[in-house]
Parts: C-alpha cells; sequence; structure tokens
C-alpha cells in the first residue's frame, strides 16, 4: 500500500537530485557526479560537501578585475563559489563604500566574476569637495560672537557692536 508511493518519492528524488548534481558540476567529472549521487541519498549536504571549486574556479574566471586605487585577495576555496575580496588604499587616504566582495559564477556554462559594487573615495576629494560658501559661513558664525566681546567698549562706556555680514 506505501511502496508505490514511497518508490515515487524515491524516484522523484533521484531524478531531481540528478538534475541538481548535473547543474552544479556540469559532467567534468563524472565520477564525482556519481558519488555525489550517492551521498545525496545520504544527506543533503553533498552539495557543499563535493562541489567542484575547480569548476567555477579562478582558472575558468582568470584574474578578478583590477579596480584604482584597490588591493585584492582570491580565496579559492570559498563555498559555494571562489570570492575575491578588495580593499582600498587606506595609507594613502581612500576608504572603501559598497560590497567589497566579488564571486566566480557559472553563467549560462561560461565563469564569469559578478559585478563590482563598490568604489575606493579619497577622503581627500570628500573634503576639497565641502562648499565653500559653506565652510565661510560657518566660520563667520563662530567668529562673530568673538568679534563682539573683543570688540566691546575698550575704553569707552559704551559698548560698540560689530556686525560682520558675509
Amino acid at each position: 500500500m506505501y511502496a508505490v508511493p514511497l518508490l515515487m518519492n524515491a524516484a522523484t528524488l533521484l531524478v531531481s537530485s540528478i538534475i541538481i548534481v548535473y547543474r552544479l558540476l556540469p559532467a567534468r567529472d563524472p565520477q564525482r557526479v556519481w558519488d555525489c549521487l550517492i551521498m545525496w541519498m545520504l544527506t543533503a549536504l553533498c552539495m557543499l560537501l563535493t562541489l567542484d571549486v575547480s569548476a567555477a574556479g579562478i582558472s575558468q574566471c582568470g584574474a578578478p578585475p583590477t579596480v584604482s586605487n584597490a588591493t585584492v585577495e582570491v580565496n579559492e576555496t570559498a563555498v559555494p563559489y571562489p570570492a575575491a575580496r578588495y580593499t582600498c588604499d587606506a595609507a594613502n587616504g581612500y576608504v572603501l563604500t559598497g560590497n567589497d566582495t566579488i564571486f566566480c559564477v557559472d553563467v549560462l556554462d561560461y565563469s564569469i566574476w559578478s559585478s563590482i559594487n563598490f568604489n575606493c573615495t579619497d577622503t581627500m576629494d570628500r573634503i576639497s569637495s565641502f562648499p565653500v560658501d559653506l565652510a565661510m559661513s560657518t566660520l563667520m558664525d563662530l567668529l562673530r560672537p568673538l568679534l563682539n566681546a573683543v570688540l566691546m567698549g575698550h575704553g569707552s562706556t559704551h559698548p560698540r557692536s560689530v556686525n560682520v555680514n558675509t
């Protein structure tokens, strides 16, 4: 009574396992695919345990893209795909904004690096782009009370107020 549904479920699991494993390891190593199928029957971790890094590895993607004012460190054993992590040249004033990691991924049987979603921004550029008129206005707002205090009636009985226009 329960044998037929159990067999159908086992067959469905086997077929779906073959499809999943084939997509993961696209026939580059048939023995590895078979080993994965056997493991898949025993555990759902087959995908993580037998992922073939060389199938979508650095050799397939090539060197990661270079980015101005950044260095890259490649981790070929990252799961599920090899990864490249960027760091900006902090010693020369560059800071990273955005996501610092890209991955080597398979897209339509080609291995490519994912998009770079970060910039190395020069902290000096951010300071120099500060609006000058706002800086002068703020400076005058700070100096006005000081000038008024210094110029208050030295030697006179009537205090003087200085109005500094910006």
